[in-house]
């Protein structure tokens, strides 16, 4: 099984991490999760697509990839990006997340889509957890974690 390691570009979703941090983060992961990484694929700068990953799948064989984060991804999916990684197993460290298939990567669009629809949460002003949990409820709870997994997103 052919295992390779993702980088992009160090600014993602909420983080920036450089792709030394990237690799010290998916390397820990790996190790932790007892999987062999075969490679390393650095993306292109502004590469939204995984575009080298799928030349690599295509042209070399992939069985496995490692990301740091769900926000790697572009939010607009693609079918073909999904045709083309839906043989692929695809973790997610920083998220503890995997699977495999395109109903997996379609979930995986849907709660990227809802992470980045959320706003938020104004906490500079906010002294107490208990205030927190009250503006959260507040809310409606619909900031708040623990919703579960979208459908189609399991552990492997």
């Amino acid at each position: 099984m052919v295992t390779a390691i993702v980088t992009t570009d160090p600014v993602f979703g909420p983080w920036n991490i450089p792709s030394r941090g990237q690799n010290m983060i998916m390397n820990f992961y790996a190790q932790s999760k007892g999987i062999p990484v075969d490679t390393i694929i650095p993306e292109p700068l502004f590469s939204k697509s995984l575009t080298t990953t799928r030349w690599v799948k295509k042209n070399k064989g992939l069985d496995r990839v490692l990301l740091c984060s769900i926000h790697q991804l572009t939010v607009e999916v693609t079918e073909e990006l999904i045709r083309d990684l839906s043989d692929v197993e695809v973790h997610f460290c920083l998220e503890d997340l995997s699977g495999k298939g395109g109903q997996f990567l379609e979930g995986v669009f849907s709660e990227l889509k809802a992470f980045q629809e959320t706003g938020v949460i104004p906490y500079e002003s906010l002294e107490s957890y208990q205030e927190l949990r009250s503006l959260l409820d507040e809310d409606g709870g619909s900031r708040s974690a623990g919703a579960g997994k979208p459908d189609g997103v399991e552990e492997l």
